[in-house]
């Protein structure tokens, strides 16, 4: 029954029960295709970033509750739920990303940085191809030069065409005018036209293709920044508005949040559910987009590349046409002979200037493009360079804290281990998924429970005091009666937990279970549910009625 899918449903847990199972959107349990799995879109809606735990997966919900979930199974002196297949790499990535130490456009800088200096590799060997090809013909790459080769080999062109008409229109001699030819030379340029004629109606098609993608890309962009921008103010100014005459908050009427001015009932969370639902359809959209507006300009510099190259063939085939309507070769006219050879030789030369000349623009494009890399590459390197000495800085920040927390608890601690109350050292190994309190984790069975709770709690509230956490603040302890734990160290530590949650500034919620409750905490709102005996067991197959318990709102 393992990976099964997760239904999520975008509003208060009250519409969700009435709704069923209508209006529910369930995501798999790993993403496939374009369905994204359950803890990608909960780690977006909870403003997680995406997180690679290794080079193969990304973190989900389960490697989070981790941290969470304090259980009877793995070690007292484990500082996470221990499983299989574990690694360093994937605890060290948990903590970064809950202490609020993970920067995830440290990753994204990262990844962007390889990708610059793969391209710049790319970039290096097309421009050796280029130096290849200048070397092999013997000339440099010199863009001006080649420009007034092509120039003068164009003028001694039209010089030569000039005389091979004054030629023929001295000549006596009967011409031929081989009409194969000439049905060649016309079929030729009717050829080289149309694929001219092609080639420009498939570059304005792709440039209106692209023009038009641009406005919609534009759009959508808009459309999901004023989105975040919505929910961001939702986040700052709270679910329930003001009035926007008076400026008061607006009241509860009969139980339900009405509009005073037009009476009419205001949704619970004002539509956030509906904002949050069409966040992740834009986000799609404008992936989508981009990914083929990528492709369109790609193919776009193709085009107009072999635009260019086809129109200097369509000139060369329209002038060699002209020129032999108007001169029809004599079998036995040798000076005519030796201008066409010329002719021909001319404008091979002219078509081989073209193709230097394409690569001299080639080489300028390399050369600019080499450049912009560089300095994206620069700036990469001391971007992840400063965004790094942040992350070591707001590293210690919320060890630290975690620490302060901890030594509060354990100094609260019944008079029972020395260490507790003169701690001299504390440290977070998540490496080796323990902890240590002066440099060592060995204490007695119950002390080791007690520091173990102690160091999450520690977690748990430093969270409450640091909005920079991403600690879910939430926190379910189910071994504090492990190794020997006497009850009036249990109720002990019941007390001081439940004094630190009321002096909280932030929401949390802990799940702490006991068969070992302090007096002064029951039958009071911290207690959820009945109270179970050998006589009233937590399955009551007879159907009897079970002590109830005060139930918190």
């Amino acid at each position: 029954m393992g990976q099964r899918p997760m239904a999520i449903y975008w509003g208060s847990l009250e519409e969700a029960v009435k709704h069923h199972l209508k209006g529910w959107q369930e995501f798999p349990y790993k993403s496939q295709g374009q369905n994204e799995s359950f803890s990608k879109v909960l780690f977006r809606a909870l403003g997680f970033p995406e997180v690679k735990a290794d080079s193969e997966s990304n973190l989900t919900m389960n490697q989070i509750l981790r941290l969470a979930y304090v259980d009877q199974i793995s070690k007292t002196t484990a500082l996470m739920r221990e499983e299989d297949f574990d690694s360093i790499l994937k605890r060290k990535t948990i903590a970064e990303l809950l202490f609020g130490v993970y920067d995830d456009t440290l990753y994204a800088d990262e990844i962007n940085l390889r990708q610059a200096e793969i391209a710049l590799k790319d970039i290096e060997v097309q421009i050796r191809g280029v130096e290849d090809v200048f070397e092999a013909v013997g000339e440099k790459i010199d863009g001006l030069k080649i420009q007034k080769e092509t120039e003068s080999t164009k003028a001694r062109l039209s010089e030569l065409l000039a005389e091979i008409q004054k030629a023929n229109n001295e000549s006596t001699r009967i011409r031929d005018t081989s009409s194969t030819e000439i049905y060649e030379l016309r079929t030729l340029l009717e050829n080289a036209r149309a694929i001219e004629d092609q080639k420009i109606a498939e570059t304005k098609a792709l440039k209106f293709e692209i023009s038009d993608a641009s406005i919609f890309i534009t759009t959508i962009s808009n459309r999901l920044r004023a989105l975040e921008d919505s929910l961001h103010t939702r986040a700052t100014l709270g679910d329930v508005p003001n009035c926007p005459y008076c400026d008061i908050p607006i009241k509860e009427l009969e139980g339900k949040t009405k509009c005073q001015l037009s009476g009419r009932e205001i949704q619970g969370d004002f539509g956030k559910a509906k904002m949050l639902k069409m966040r992740e359809e834009l986000r799609y959209q404008l992936k989508e987009s981009n990914q083929i507006q990528e492709k369109r300009r790609a193919r776009l510099i193709r085009l107009e590349d072999e635009l260019r190259l086809q129109q200097e063939r369509t000139e060369l085939a329209r002038q060699s046409f002209q020129q032999k309507i108007k001169t029809a070769k004599s079998a036995r006219d040798n000076r005519l002979d030796s201008l066409f050879q010329e002719r021909g030789k001319l404008e091979s030369a002219i078509e081989q200037l073209a193709k230097l000349k394409k690569y001299v623009d080639v080489m300028a494009r390399l050369g600019a493009e080499k450049g912009r890399l560089n300095v994206i590459i620069a700036e990469l390197k001391t971007a992840i360079e400063d965004k790094r000495r942040k992350m070591s800085g707001r590293w210690h920040q919320a060890n630290a804290a975690i620490e302060q927390a901890t030594k509060y608890i354990l100094a609260n601690d019944l008079p029972q281990q020395e260490e507790f109350r003169n701690v001299e050292s504390f440290s977070l190994e998540f490496g080796k998924n323990t902890f240590l309190l002066n440099g060592k984790n060995n204490f007695s069975a119950s002390s080791n429970a007690i520091l173990k709770n102690a160091v999450n709690f520690g977690i748990l509230f430093a969270s409450s005091e640091d909005d920079e956490f991403r600690f879910p603040r939430f926190i379910l302890c189910d071994n504090i009666e492990d190794g020997g734990m006497t009850e009036p160290r249990s109720k002990n530590f019941q007390k001081v937990i439940a004094a630190m949650s009321e002096q909280a500034s932030k929401p949390f919620q802990i799940i702490f279970s006991t068969s070992m409750i302090d007096e002064s905490l029951d039958n009071t709102p911290y207690c959820v549910g009945p109270y179970y005996t050998r006589s009233n067991k937590s399955l009551d197959l007879a159907g009897g009625n079970s002590p109830s318990r005060s139930v918190p709102d």
